[in-house]
Parts: structure tokens; sequence; C-alpha cells
């Protein structure tokens, strides 16, 4: 009896291990992950900072000259690779790539530009950023995620 008890828990337990492992199946072979269904909600809007269009943008663009002389550049550009430049020449900043970008990453949060900002908000917002009361050149252009595009250009 303890023989047949004992070959009944053997063939049970061999019934399992072989359940377990012989219909193994790799689920992983021949799908594309941009076809997976879990995203994160910002990414499928475009707002992460991985996809580079965290603020609404993947181009930015500007040029302050002050008495005729170059004064400010800062460029910000996501495609494949983000480029980042953040120069101000009043308080002796050239910074790019990474070092650029914690620099424009405050001054994005600080002026948050948007397709309905007005081309004075937006000159206004930014010299005060720069601490600037007035400037010869004045040169913004921003490309916005949804196809929009702010450019301004003053020259006094």
């Amino acid at each position: 009896m303890k023989k047949l008890l004992l070959l009944g828990t053997l063939l049970f337990a061999f019934a399992l291990v072989l359940g377990a492992c012989g219909n193994k199946k790799d689920d992983t072979q021949g799908t594309d992950p941009s076809e997976d269904s879990v995203q994160n909600v910002d990414d499928q809007d475009g707002g992460t900072m991985n996809t580079g269009n965290a603020y609404g943008f993947d181009h930015f663009e500007l040029e302050i000259e002050v008495d005729g002389q170059e004064a400010i550049q800062d460029q910000y550009t996501m495609e494949k690779e983000l480029t980042a430049i953040y120069v101000n020449k009043l308080t002796g900043v050239d910074l790019k790539d990474a070092k650029a970008m914690n620099e424009l990453d405050k001054f994005f949060k600080e002026i948050l530009l948007t397709k309905d900002t007005s081309k004075k908000r937006a000159t206004d917002d930014i010299l005060k950023w720069y601490g600037l009361d007035s400037f010869s050149k004045f040169y913004l252009k921003v490309h916005f995620d949804d196809g929009n595009e702010l450019t301004i250009e003053e020259v006094k």
C-alpha cells in the first residue's frame, strides 16, 4: 500500500513538472515594442523629457543683441538626439549639452511658452528673465509639438 501511495505521489509530481514546463511559449518572439498597449499618457502626447517634447516644443532658438553686440544665444533642438546651447555673454556663461540643458530647463519652466503666448508677452518675459531693459535685436523661433510656430524678429 505504501509503495502504491509513493508511486502515485511520484507520478502526480512528475505530471505537475511536465505540465509546468512542457507548454512553454516564447511570447516575446515577433512582437514590436511600439505595439505595446501600455504607454505612459505623457509619452503618447509627446510630453516627457525622454521624448524631448516636455516643454511642448521640439525646437527653440533665441538670439538677443544689446547695442549691436550678441548678448544671448539659446538653442534647444530635440530630434534623434538633444542639442542644447546656452550662452549669456553678459554674465560670461557659455554652456553646451547637459549643462546647457540644466539652465534651459529652468528657463523653459519659468517662461512657459505655448502656441497661444502673445509675441509681446514672450518678449517681455524673456527680457525679464535675462534682466534686460532693452535690445537692438530680438529673434525667437519656437516649433511647437502640434505643428504651430512662434516667430519673433524685432530690430531697433
